[in-house]
């Protein structure tokens, strides 16, 4: 699964000073005026934080919770370190969305599709499903607070605020 993350420096943070202070970091004043993007690849194989002005850190792309804090405390505490005049302190640390994505090849012969209007129409009443061909290409359905995609290649992501063993349980 893919965790994003975020919490608070409870400070502003100059984002030029703070690309300096990180090797791997990416500050474009041009594409993206209000954040500094670093690259992890300890924690994920995409993974990245994003630091914004207001001294928010997003965490994304970790492949677990624990890695997505890990990856906003080091920064934390690269920027405590590097930028002493800041004074930083994490102030909250939130759980913004767990997605889960899984093939459903061992139950779908890599030719065939699946009719998606079709199994629309076979959802029990609890699974509040949407098919609209033509505005989305996939199935959506929404189970308590997790967000399910069902496209016809049979690909399933499924996301929400739940924890990865809801994800992956949905």
């Amino acid at each position: 699964g893919l965790i994003t993350a975020k919490a608070d420096l409870s400070t502003k943070v100059n984002l030029s000073d703070c690309c300096k202070i990180f090797i791997n970091s990416r500050y474009d004043l041009k594409k993206t005026p209000v954040r500094c993007r670093i690259l992890s690849r300890a924690h994920g194989p995409r993974a990245t934080a994003d630091i914004s002005e207001t001294g928010t850190i997003q965490a994304k792309g970790c492949v677990s919770p624990e890695l997505s804090k890990d990856l906003i405390r080091k920064c934390a505490k690269w920027i405590d370190h590097k930028l002493k005049e800041l004074n930083v302190k994490l102030r909250y640390y939130q759980l913004s969305v767990c997605t889960v994505i899984c093939k459903m090849g061992d139950y779908i012969p890599e030719n065939c599709r699946l009719n998606l209007a079709a199994l629309e129409k076979l959802l029990p009443d609890e699974f509040d499903g949407i098919f609209e061909p033509e505005a989305k290409k996939f199935l959506e359905l929404t189970i308590d607070d997790l967000m399910i995609h069902v496209e016809s290649t049979g690909t399933v992501t499924v996301q929400g605020k739940s924890s990865e063993v809801d994800a992956k349980n949905a």
